[in-house]
């Protein structure tokens, strides 16, 4: 069997274990639970008309609109996190345990690093943005989906990135941003990673992950800077205020997936 057909079959098994593991359900399901239920309180609610008399639609209405909404806080707060946290202390155990030495010698150390940051970044990245999907086609059931109206106040300020797509086509707005959210997302899993390798412990390395994202929350709250806060700039309603939290956040993916190939590569234990 060749070594794409091995590596393919690499990737395969690690997705189906992931499904596997009652942890890993466990916080899939606390992000989807939390998308779901913030969908059905939009239906149960029966408001239709806003305080400006505006027809409350599905871009002000679901999971990613407003930063008012106490769902949206504790998801972008918290939901990061839930994301990565089997990815990163799976990465930790399974390194400490020799699991993937048998994985390297049959597809390669290169190969196998490269699965194997693939499967790190693309995973979180997807936990992450698929309960904000099956929310968002949640409440496009049951509100319509008219252009936004900057009257409201609900979406980014004029000044805003993205600002003249958000109002113009917004449907291709929250597309890109939800892209934007799973590099991030992806990213932080990487650097998660990354960090358990120093540490030798993957909730060890969630946790510091942690403090250094409140510290960004607590300097952004302080000095009214949107840009240092992932709690408010991940959230599409919100937006982004320069295009640098873009900026760094690419190139941190390029960083962590380029230092993640290359450790594994000189690390027998990936």
């Amino acid at each position: 069997m060749n070594s794409t057909k091995l590596g393919r079959r690499l990737y395969v098994s690690m997705v189906i274990r992931k499904w596997k593991s009652p942890f890993f359900v466990s916080m899939f399901l606390v992000l989807l639970g939390i998308a779901v239920y913030q969908g059905i309180t939009v239906l149960i609610s029966g408001k239709t008309m806003t305080n400006y008399g505006i027809p409350v639609s599905l871009y002000i209405s679901w999971l990613g609109a407003q930063l008012i909404d106490k769902y949206t806080y504790w998801y972008f707060f918290l939901g990061p996190f839930v994301a990565i946290s089997y990815y990163v202390v799976s990465f930790a155990r399974d390194r400490s345990k020799g699991y993937w030495i048998q994985e390297s010698i049959m597809v390669g150390r290169r190969k196998a690093a490269v699965i194997k940051g693939a499967h790190i970044f693309l995973g979180s990245a997807v936990t992450f943005v698929l309960p904000l999907m099956v929310n968002f086609i949640l409440v496009a059931v049951f509100r319509p989906a008219l252009l936004p109206e900057p009257l409201i106040a609900i979406g980014p300020s004029p000044k805003f990135l993205g600002c003249a797509l958000y109002y113009c086509h917004p449907l291709t707005y929250c597309l890109l941003y939800l892209l934007f959210d799973g590099v991030f997302v992806g990213t932080l899993s990487l650097a998660g990673c990354l960090l358990a390798r120093i540490v030798q412990n993957g909730a060890a390395s969630v946790g510091i992950l942690f403090g250094i994202f409140y510290l960004f929350f607590l300097t952004g709250g302080f000095t009214d800077l949107n840009d240092l806060d992932p709690s408010l700039f991940l959230v599409p309603g919100n937006g982004l205020a320069t295009p640098w939290p873009v900026v760094v956040t690419v190139g941190m993916a390029m960083v962590t997936l380029i230092v993640t190939v290359w450790m594994g590569c000189r690390d027998e234990d990936l």
